[in-house]
């Protein structure tokens, strides 16, 4: 874990309690309230940050009324899975199974598509393209390089589909503190992984403290990959904190 990314979350953390407690110093509602509203907001903002949503650059709106866009997450992995799949393979039409069952079938594939496709490659099963697939993807689920394995265009689409229908796999790390502190609008692309990918809460609640932790247990990437992540959005949470205490001191003003 590097030192940079260890003070970008130590420096994000500071910043959003800092934020916190000037919004509870001029709160009416008092301080558990505050606390739950901004945690429960940096927790939706987890879900934009985590991947392939894209974060600030895809599923996170810009402007006064900055927003988790779950839409535009979604939109934003999909683009992803098809961009990995197109480095992934090689595609040959399925229409060419035909000219590959007759005699001289496989020099005529070769003399059309080169001489890397093999009856070997276009042989796997698409489960076991699908598996291939995934032996390729480093820790972050990124394919390692440009392998561009000759494959029929069959079983390339089943690899599209499978990968599309795990899309909100690591999201769903945080359903279990987004159903206990009541975070709404979680789409079902995500919800439909519920239970999945492990997740906890702790909650430490006395007379001088009060403490939340969540935990969302996915292996997708480096724990200071997930650390940088979740800086990001604390500072989404806090910078929202800090127009919605503006618009109040600027409403104050006008009175």
């Amino acid at each position: 874990m590097s030192s940079g990314l260890t003070w970008d979350f130590d420096a994000a953390q500071a910043r959003f309690l800092s934020q916190l407690q000037q919004v509870i110093a001029r709160s009416r509602r008092g301080a558990r309230h505050e606390v739950m509203v901004n945690f429960r907001g940096a927790l939706r903002f987890c879900f934009a940050v985590t991947p392939p949503m894209g974060g600030r650059q895809s599923s996170v709106t810009r402007g006064d009324n900055v927003r988790v866009d779950f839409a535009a997450g979604k939109r934003q992995g999909q683009r992803a899975i098809k961009k990995d799949i197109s480095r992934a393979f090689q595609p040959i039409p399925s229409a060419w199974k035909q000219t590959a069952m007759r005699p001289g079938g496989w020099e005529r594939i070769q003399a059309r598509f080169g001489e890397r496709v093999t009856r070997q490659a276009l042989d796997k099963a698409p489960e076991a393209v699908l598996a291939w697939y995934k032996s390729k993807r480093n820790r972050s689920r990124k394919i390692m390089g440009r392998p561009r394995l000759p494959t029929w265009t069959t079983s390339i689409k089943f690899v599209e589909q499978t990968l599309l229908k795990e899309q909100g796999l690591t999201a769903s790390g945080w359903l279990v503190g987004a159903n206990r502190f009541g975070v709404r609008g979680i789409p079902q692309w995500i919800t439909r992984h519920g239970g999945k990918v492990g997740g906890s809460v702790t909650i430490r609640d006395t007379e001088t403290e009060l403490k939340f932790l969540v935990k969302n247990a996915t292996q997708h990437n480096a724990s200071a990959s997930i650390q940088g992540k979740i800086a990001t959005a604390l500072t989404l949470q806090a910078n929202a904190m800090a127009r919605s205490m503006a618009a109040q001191i600027n409403r104050e003003r006008i009175r």
